[in-house]
């Protein structure tokens, strides 16, 4: 059965330009990304290696699937101190890159069995992305891994992209905010924060949120003449965020 090139492109370029990856610039790492991968069509094994591509499993630790406890595994240990080494690196020489990394370790860090299973279910929705009915079969899919993966924030990040394309705003503000809850950098529920206001025409949280985003790169001087770096001031933000929760889990 082909896929349609044209769909595909389409839902990939919505969740990776808002949901995703937060940013104009990422948005269009991402579509180019996308499109150069599919451009030639494919069967849907195709379409599925292509996709396991953009968001394999990484190779620097071996990730398991277990389900949350309050004194991490030596396992979630490890793959913290990526993610965590990872945001670091935001705003730096190589952010695109690292950004598409942050995806991927997203994507990935419950193990290969859930990456399988939020993998089959972004295939699903690429194909089914302009059909109402199969929108909600979707969000039932991802319902069932985020009973199995509580506190995994990537199927509770996409069940929020859905909601917004159904049109249900609120439904998706409220995912986007449990995301941030679990990871307060998550970026891409933020940007989605912000698109679900947008639609409801609430400008005072539109004007919140846009506090909140990753802020754009490079030095700015204020109006006291100082010069600030609010992308830098924002991961050292999320730093202390970062080892907050790991102090909590620790506890």
């Amino acid at each position: 059965m082909k896929i349609s090139l044209f769909g595909v492109v389409v839902v990939f370029a919505r969740t990776s330009g808002a949901f995703l990856l937060g940013g104009r610039a990422q948005a269009a790492f991402s579509r180019t990304r996308l499109m150069m991968q599919v451009q030639d069509g494919g069967e849907v094994e195709d379409m599925r290696f292509k996709l396991e591509g953009m968001f394999e499993v990484s190779d620097d630790v071996n990730l398991d699937s277990a389900m949350p406890i309050k004194k991490p595994s030596s396992t979630r240990r490890k793959r913290e101190s990526i993610e965590k080494n990872l945001i670091s690196q935001i705003g730096g020489a190589n952010t695109e890159d690292v950004i598409a990394r942050l995806w991927k370790h997203w994507y990935s860090e419950r193990g290969p069995k859930a990456h399988k299973e939020i993998l089959d279910t972004s295939l699903y929705l690429a194909e089914n992305f302009d059909n109402p009915r199969q929108l909600d079969v979707a969000v039932e899919k991802l319902d069932a891994i985020i009973a199995e993966y509580s506190d995994w924030a990537e199927p509770i990040n996409q069940r929020a992209t859905i909601l917004y394309l159904q049109g249900k705003y609120e439904e998706s503000i409220a995912s986007c905010e449990k995301v941030l809850k679990l990871k307060p950098w998550h970026f891409g529920a933020c940007s989605g924060i912000i698109m679900c206001y947008t639609q409801l025409q609430d400008e005072q949280q539109v004007t919140f949120w846009r506090k909140q985003v990753l802020p754009p790169e490079g030095k700015f001087l204020t109006d006291k003449g100082k010069i600030r770096e609010p992308r830098k001031l924002w991961v050292d933000r999320m730093i202390r965020e970062f080892e907050l929760q790991e102090r909590w889990r620790l506890s």
